[in-house]
């Protein structure tokens, strides 16, 4: 009988421990499932925290509601949201953390990233963006044929075809990055154009910093010189006269270099597959002489325009592209930034592209 009630009181305490445990949970209505959130700086020992969540009320006439804070750090922004918003934050349906400039050139973003990098609710694919102006107005921003703002920032910063000049970087991306000495963080850069954020441009960091932003056609070649197959139709201006669109069906990169950390030579050969989408021009096409002669102006054209970009990341001493991997590779030590930044400095780049136009759309 003793045991009898004994094992009767073990599956009571369990029970209740189940029930208890239970009740802890907060229900769906109780919490604040963040999709986006957004930094703003004010100085250097305080920010704006933005953020979004849906509205859990079927009967609510908006279906996000936002809400701005401001703290010296991100926990206690949070803790902040909680309070305002009378529910719990929750941080597992969080897809993007969006910047401003200002923050990012502060150095203040590094810091945000590596946060949500850390918090076990959080994942690593969540998008990052740099924002022209101010971020959380993007994120408390009207755009009437945009029903849920969360689904809207997201699906914007989702790779697609005609955005793949942008490099689409998440959590893990920019952390990766910003930790690898071989290369530098670029991040989507977002203006608002006709009352609606677009990307514009790419942002190129050095570790903490943003440094300054780098135009489409830049991001292109970025793409298409770390290995990327697809890439964004481009326009090539050959001339006042004469302007190509070209759609890229594959691209392939290839990279030598002499191993010589003092006097650094790399060769890159760059083969790009392409259809003509459209030629404005003199040009007839009507020959295979004439289709030659225009594959080698715009190779020429894409050569110069290489080392136009590699002048520019020479001047910021930073590479987004990884253009030493040859020679660290074959390296047996160490490797360094400032390495890298050495020998961007110091190094002669051959460029060659190889242009095979396979297919003729629209002649003017």
């Amino acid at each position: 009988m003793k045991r009898t009630r004994g094992f009767l009181l073990v599956i009571c305490i369990l029970c209740s421990g189940c029930v208890g445990r239970n009740e802890a949970q907060p229900s769906l209505e109780e919490l604040a499932m963040v999709g986006v959130i957004s930094f703003d700086y004010i100085d250097d020992s305080s920010m704006n925290i933005t953020v979004i969540a849906p509205q859990p009320s079927p009967d609510a006439k908006e279906h996000t509601q936002s809400y701005t804070v401001v703290a010296s750090m991100v926990e206690e922004g949070l803790v902040q949201v909680s309070a305002k918003s009378d529910r719990m934050i929750n941080l597992s349906q969080l897809r993007v953390a969006l910047f401003s400039e200002e923050f990012a050139r502060k150095g203040k973003m590094l810091d945000v990233v590596e946060y949500f990098y850390r918090e076990a609710d959080v994942r690593e694919t969540v998008r990052v963006g740099i924002v022209k102006g101010n971020a959380g107005e993007v994120l408390t921003g009207e755009y009437p044929d945009k029903p849920n703002t969360n689904v809207y920032l997201n699906n914007l910063l989702e790779p697609t075809l005609f955005t793949s000049f942008s490099p689409f970087t998440d959590l893990h991306i920019f952390m990766a990055d910003a930790k690898n000495p071989i290369l530098s963080q670029t991040v989507p850069y977002l203006e608002i154009k006709d009352e609606l954020p677009e990307i514009t441009k790419i942002a190129l960091f050095n570790g903490n910093h943003m440094l300054d932003t780098l135009n489409q056609e830049d991001g292109k070649i970025i793409q298409a010189l770390s290995g990327i197959k697809k890439i964004a139709p481009t326009v090539i201006n050959l001339s006042e006269e004469e302007e190509v669109v070209l759609e890229f069906i594959n691209s392939k990169v290839k990279y030598k270099s002499n191993n010589n950390l003092d006097s650094p030579k790399v060769s890159i050969k760059l083969t790009l597959d392409s259809a003509l989408g459209e030629y404005r021009g003199p040009n007839k096409l009507a020959t295979d002489n004439d289709l030659n002669k225009l594959q080698k102006d715009i190779e020429k054209k894409m050569e110069e325009s290489i080392h136009e970009l590699i002048d520019k990341l020479k001047k910021y001493k930073v590479d987004p592209i990884g253009l030493f991997e040859p020679l660290r590779m074959k390296y047996h030590g160490k490797w360094t930034e400032e390495m890298t930044a050495q020998l961007l400095e110091k190094a002669e780049f051959e460029i060659t592209v190889d242009v095979d136009i396979v297919n003729i759309g629209s002649l003017k």
